[in-house]
């Protein structure tokens, strides 16, 4: 449960003054404050911080954005602990009003102004100390999807956005921080983005659309679209069936455009144009079009592994930095950000979707899952984090142990005990082996080290031990947790003075997380139809017993 909103302000310890000092003086040698976009300004990356049962430490978090270039970050929330953490990097942040807001924020412009001054405001800086630069507040986060929300937010998006807007123009804001709002393809009358030229909003949504792109158009701020060629793959996602060679940016793909005859080599472009042509057709071909979500998932389902992501990863900042553009807008530059940048293993997977825990260019230690060149040249790599980890030991189970009690075992540790057990799907990283054994001792290690190799937790009524020796094996990665040192502390965000936070669930409704951290990306982005994925009812791993 979230505990009262408190207002913070930043902590100026050393660190950030240094920061602050290498930031003036960098901007004093160039001249001028507004430096030349270089090609890696175009790609940022997603943060969630709420969704992680051991989030790892924000000062680590950052230091891993500045190791890897990163110079844009998107949040999902006004964490006070990550904007502290960023406060001098001078790394462009995006933070966000969560879905929960929505209704208080469109009540009226003095909860609006209440909120900015409580959650924005303070992270600015002052004087010379160079705070968090926030340049952007995401109103919402697919908050008009209806398989997630139904009409929930619908009339209540486009208020929250021009009381947000007044109240950055009385605080004198407005100059320097825009408002956007991200959305998915649900708002589309056709998910399958073919063609891309009869992209247009469905009629539920087209009225209040219709008034948020005037605002977006006036204030001279940019439309936010989030685009997942991965969930057009038919089984994996939503059948719509988009081939392979498009999707991966292969040579061979190839799809022309009945509407417009324009030839397009991969479905991220498809997905842009689909919206570019719903904005053109509600009024407005001049609004820029970001993109605030673009992935590949590593672990769950067969075709989320680190081989597929790094193919469409690396294709895709190729295609960002060298072939700028879409066939609508060639040689428009769209920015884009990477979901995501680690791992959350607390994200709702009741409906049988797991890879949703497993989008992370790195694991949610920050160790990365596989070379990536984020300069377009494919000769370099990702840069991992150095967190302390809890000591070099495993929870595992016995063996002449009966299966019966395996199963119970394994039932408690990935459901009431909150294990991540994502590899033991089918098609995941540890599924594979067949051996209940095996699948057992991953349930088994996860939970131990989910709850920090506490006294006990690694004993399941008698059937698992602790070894010394890791267990891993081929694709199955038995991880270590982090030590404590390296966890992060648990900070509000969201709130304003004086409110409480409604309890965070896991229902959807007022107060869920996806309402809380605008859904920390997939957990929203994967109910986009009736997607019917077999659910794993009584752990059946592949029938064989190790």
């Amino acid at each position: 449960m979230a505990g009262p909103a408190r207002h913070h302000s930043i902590a100026w310890g050393p660190l950030t003054m240094l920061r602050s000092l290498a930031l003036l003086l960098s901007l004093t040698l160039s001249g001028s404050v507004a430096a030349a976009a270089s090609p890696r300004s175009l790609i940022g990356v997603n943060y969630g911080s709420l969704l992680s049962s051991t989030p790892l430490a924000y000062s680590v978090v950052v230091d891993l954005m500045q190791k890897n270039g990163f110079s844009k970050v998107k949040l999902f929330d006004t964490n006070s602990g990550v904007l502290s953490a960023l406060a001098g990097t001078g790394i462009e942040v995006m933070v966000a009003a969560p879905n929960g807001e929505l209704p208080n924020l469109a009540a009226n412009v003095s909860y609006a102004s209440s909120w900015l001054a409580a959650n924005v405001k303070p992270h600015l800086g002052v004087g010379f100390l160079a705070g968090a630069n926030i340049t952007c507040i995401a109103v919402g986060n697919e908050a008009l999807n209806p398989y997630l929300y139904g009409t929930k937010y619908v009339g209540l998006v486009y208020p929250a956005m021009n009381n947000l807007l007044m109240a950055l123009q009385a605080a004198g804001l407005d100059g320097t921080i825009k408002l956007t709002i991200p959305l998915e393809p649900t708002i589309l009358t056709d998910l399958s983005f073919q063609p891309p030229s009869d992209g247009a909003f469905r009629p539920g949504v087209q009225a209040e659309l219709q008034k948020i792109l005037a605002l977006l158009d006036k204030s001279g701020s940019f439309f936010t679209a989030n685009v997942y060629p991965y969930l057009h793959m038919g089984s994996d996602g939503l059948g719509t069936d988009i081939p392979l060679e498009l999707i991966l940016f292969r040579e061979n793909g190839s799809y022309v455009d009945s509407g417009t005859g324009l030839r397009y080599t991969n479905a991220f472009d498809m997905g842009v144009d689909a919206f570019v042509s719903a904005i053109k057709a509600a009024g407005y071909p001049n609004l820029e079009v970001n993109v605030g979500e673009a992935g590949w998932p590593t672990d769950g389902a067969p075709t989320a592994t680190p081989a597929l992501a790094r193919e469409f990863n690396q294709a895709l900042v190729q295609h960002l930095i060298n072939s700028p553009g879409t066939p609508l807008r060639p040689g428009k530059q769209v920015t884009t950000y990477f979901f995501e940048l680690l791992d959350e293993d607390q994200k709702d997977v009741s409906s049988g979707i797991f890879f949703e825990r497993h989008w992370g260019l790195f694991t949610e230690t920050g160790v990365a899952k596989y070379a990536l060149d984020l300069t377009g040249a494919s000769s370099g790599t990702l840069v991992s984090a150095s967190p302390k980890l809890l000591p070099t030991q495993w929870c595992v189970a016995r063996t002449g142990v009966l299966v019966k009690d395996l199963l119970a075992a394994i039932q408690y540790a990935c459901y009431e005990g909150g294990a991540d057990c994502t590899p033991l799907q089918p098609g995941g990283s540890c599924y594979g082996n067949n051996s209940t054994l095996l699948h057992a001792s991953y349930a088994f290690n996860t939970y131990y080290q989910h709850h920090q190799q506490g006294d006990n937790t690694c004993n399941f009524d008698g059937v698992a031990t602790v070894t010394q020796r890791d267990p891993s094996t081929g694709t199955c990665a038995f991880r270590l947790g982090l030590d404590g040192s390296s966890i992060a502390s648990a900070t509000p965000s969201g709130g304003i003075i004086g409110t409480t936070q409604p309890p965070v669930s896991s229902t959807g409704d007022e107060g869920s997380v996806a309402d809380q951290t605008g859904g920390s990306g997939k957990g929203a982005t994967l109910r986009w139809t009736a997607l019917i994925v077999p659910a794993i009812a009584g752990l059946v791993f592949g029938g064989v017993v190790g």
